[in-house]
């Protein structure tokens, strides 16, 4: 069994009740911890539209 490594990425939400989620955002994210070598482990989207990512990578 190997060590791991964590991240977290939090992604704000709505700052006014009339903004719409940044989807793109995300995925932008998603994808540049995937080229990274990161693993998503979990994704968590809060009523406010805020997102908190979960990754992990093989530690050295």
């Amino acid at each position: 069994m190997g060590s791991w490594r964590y991240g977290v990425t939090l992604l704000p939400g709505a700052s006014r009740s009339d903004d719409e989620r940044d989807e793109g955002k995300v995925h932008e994210v998603l994808r540049a911890r995937s080229e990274s070598g990161w693993e998503l482990l979990n994704a968590v989207t809060e009523r406010d539209g805020s997102d908190l990512l979960v990754f992990r990578q093989k530690a050295d």
